[in-house]
């Protein structure tokens, strides 16, 4: 994809969003795969002290939604890994986003799981009686490894559900930063984008954080997924609820913080400058805001031109 003609140096000159994968991505990649592992050890262990599933919890999800009977006890990771999949193959192909967008994911998500593992493991729920067999047999050090890939299972991770986050998180990146431009190949068809402005959000190029076609889709998918778990007895209502709070409370709190970092001080901060790439002599030429061909964020020198570059992080 070409390049607008006013697209910063700093980008222009293989900067963080032209070069996909580099340290940075590479440093998130590695954090959610420890924060994995580490779920995949506490739940072993938790798995082996966990009750047999006598009876169910009072629950208020189970009375509203009737039961799926999941032979296999996989509909719910099907759901969730067909979003994802969506999700990450959705913004590879936005030159302009993809090294942002990932980077935030799998950093998003490993804070999510490294609570996750603290949570499970302070309560030990009677998991639900759904079609779910746990496999892990072996040393929980090395089911970790097993569990982190999909190869073996536990039953007993209830509160809260990593399923119901990745779903959120993938509907908040779509909310947030889909400009519409995975739809201007509809133009080619002859519709007229400009009369059917809701597609891309706004007009026709389209304007990150709006809510647009993309968007609805993705939260119908991530409300229906919400339904699968509970109907699948895959989780508790309980389980759900707590994951969708902690992860857009997570989500707001990251992207909040980025606006204010320029007048921090501190380890946090400097990790967080290195982290998202801001250049630090060139506040002003942050990124920009990531429509393609829309206006540029511009700011003034100092740390309020550095506030002002993030405004849209």
């Amino acid at each position: 994809m070409r390049l607008p003609p006013d697209t910063p140096n700093a980008i222009r000159d293989g900067g963080p969003i032209t070069n996909f994968f580099n340290l940075r991505v590479l440093f998130s990649i590695i954090l959610f795969l420890i924060a994995g592992y580490i779920n995949g050890v506490i739940q072993t262990y938790i798995q082996r002290i966990a009750e047999p599933p006598n009876s169910l919890l009072p629950d208020l999800g189970y009375t509203i939604f009737p039961r799926i009977n999941d032979k296999d006890g996989t509909f719910p990771d099907s759901w969730v890994y067909a979003l994802v999949i969506i999700t990450t193959i959705g913004f590879l192909l936005q030159p302009l986003m993809r090294e942002k967008v990932i980077r935030r994911i799998f950093f998003i998500d490993a804070v999510l799981f490294f609570l996750r593992a603290f949570t499970i493991s302070l309560t030990v729920l009677t998991f639900p009686p759904n079609n779910c067999h746990p496999t892990v047999y072996k040393s929980p050090w090395l089911e970790g490894f097993y569990v982190v890939f999909g190869v073996h299972k536990t039953c007993s991770d209830l509160l809260f559900s990593g399923h119901t986050c990745n779903m959120t998180l993938c509907a908040l990146v779509w909310q947030y930063y889909s400009n519409g431009s995975e739809w201007h190949w509809l133009s080619k068809l002859g519709i007229d984008l400009e009369r059917f402005a809701f597609i891309t959000g706004n007009k026709y190029r389209g304007d990150s954080g709006t809510f647009n076609l993309s968007c609805l889709i993705a939260w119908l998918l991530t409300v229906a997924g919400y339904i699968i778990i509970i109907c699948t007895r895959f989780h508790y209502s309980i389980d759900v609820f707590v994951g969708i709070v902690l992860t857009v409370l997570i989500f707001k709190f990251y992207h909040n913080y980025l606006k204010l970092v320029g007048e921090k001080k501190g380890l946090i901060s400097r990790f967080f400058i290195w982290f998202e790439a801001i250049p630090q002599d060139e506040s002003a030429e942050l990124w920009p805001d990531t429509n393609y061909g829309g206006k540029e964020t511009k700011g003034g020198g100092g740390d309020g031109g550095l506030q002002e570059s993030v405004m849209h992080v």
